[in-house]
């Protein structure tokens, strides 16, 4: 019962915020059918040819990589919103004053970023589905599943990272603009900069690969990079995480995300 209820209180606080709406819309339809930018496509040897961003199994793989720039872009903007839009309302303050406890709020959010990753892996595994079927020429039912390698559990598991980053983000900074400008920057910028321009000349090693976000991003990577590691090396390791080591290393950093988040939540004034 306090699932329902702690989701029904987030959905009257937040039903008809336009920003949220409009983020939550563009996500559900753009992100199905950015892939067919892919038609333009010149296939070049040895690189894959057109049809496998179409057709399974590829499809999983190209279909993910594309939805992830737009969980990256779309919902963790989403996470930051949750927190910041209820600071600068004052409504966070006047949940708790009202009767909630302070883990009842954050567990309100950490059931909102559940659900909000749910609905945009339906909308992945859908849209996947529908493409892979009905683009080619021809399609059997035993390629459905064919290189699927759990690319569903992934792809859920990179949206409810970048969403955990974001509540994260908005517990730890409280102020939107800020938050937001830190969420783009430590993702663009700041963590690349630290592994290549920094971590990689001390250690050259493989280590280099297990910060939280390039974990989240090795979840569905670029799958052209899977034939460059074919081709080439910069380095004696792999430009990659494995799935496994990635899925792990994801886990640990939204626990640790959401840990922090609530201590934050525990322990600051409202």
């Amino acid at each position: 019962m306090q699932f329902f209820h702690l989701i029904t209180l987030e959905w009257k606080k937040f039903h008809k915020n336009t920003v949220m709406i409009l983020l939550m819309g563009l996500f559900t339809f753009l992100m199905p059918f950015a892939i067919f930018v892919m038609e333009n496509y010149k296939s070049v040897p040895p690189m894959p040819e057109k049809d496998t961003f179409f057709t399974f199994p590829g499809i999983w793989e190209y279909q993910g990589y594309s939805a992830s720039w737009f969980s990256f872009l779309f919902l963790g903007f989403i996470g930051v919103l949750l927190i910041t839009t209820e600071v600068g309302n004052r409504t966070l303050r006047q949940n708790i004053i009202t009767g909630l406890t302070r883990m009842e709020y954050f567990l309100g959010k950490l059931y909102v970023i559940l659900l909000i990753s749910l609905y945009a892996t339906l909308i992945y595994f859908v849209s996947t589905l529908l493409i892979g079927s009905f683009y080619p020429e021809t399609f059997a039912m035993a390629d459905f599943m064919n290189g699927h390698d759990w690319s569903t559990g992934r792809y859920f598991l990179l949206t409810f990272g970048y969403l955990s980053f974001g509540l994260f983000l908005g517990y730890i900074l409280r102020k939107t603009g800020l938050a937001i400008f830190v969420y783009l920057s430590y993702i663009i910028f700041l963590e690349p900069l630290l592994r290549w321009a920094v971590h990689i000349k001390i250690f050259n090693n493989a280590s280099m690969h297990y910060y939280p976000m390039n974990a989240m991003e090795d979840l569905m990577p670029n799958p052209l990079f899977k034939f460059a590691e074919n081709f080439t090396s910069m380095t004696d390791f792999n430009i990659l995480l494995s799935y496994r080591d990635a899925s792990i290393v994801a886990v640990i950093s939204i626990a640790l995300f959401l840990l922090i988040g609530l201590r934050s939540l525990l322990r600051r004034d409202i």
